[in-house]
């Protein structure tokens, strides 16, 4: 048994746009902090459509707390406009690493939690414990 909290994944997995941006706003931020710039994100774009027209600048603004903001912005104004060209249905770990911002740690979150894989090879130590949990 494990006191650690669930993973954001284990939340947001049922909408799988966000679960990435997630994934790209925990990069050198711990979710504690990243959970209020994803819900200020999704407030002010409620979805990838609005998220890919976004002002750059009021973008940056919002992921601001989380540093890196400017690089932060592009990546997930880029990720929601390459969303449309692929389908939920036929996105893959290679489709999702194709995603602007989105490495290992969303690929390895993709096919674990949207793809319902047990057997991903991850160097995450959370995700090595929620696999290991066999949940």
């Amino acid at each position: 048994m494990t006191d650690d909290p669930p993973l954001f994944q284990e939340e947001l997995f049922q909408e799988p746009f966000w679960m990435l941006a997630a994934c790209q706003l925990v990069n050198r931020a711990s979710w504690a902090r990243a959970r209020g710039v994803l819900d200020e994100v999704r407030r002010r774009w409620p979805g990838q459509t609005y998220l890919a027209l976004a002002d750059l600048w009021e973008l940056t603004d919002a992921v601001r707390p989380l540093g890196f903001q400017r690089q932060r912005a592009i990546n997930l104004v880029s990720m929601a406009q390459a969303w449309a060209n692929c389908p939920d249905e036929s996105r893959g770990r290679v489709d999702v690493l194709r995603l602007p911002g989105c490495g290992r740690y969303a690929a390895d979150s993709w096919e674990i939690f949207v793809l319902g894989r047990r057997d991903v090879e991850v160097t995450d130590k959370r995700l090595r414990q929620f696999l290991d949990r066999g949940v």
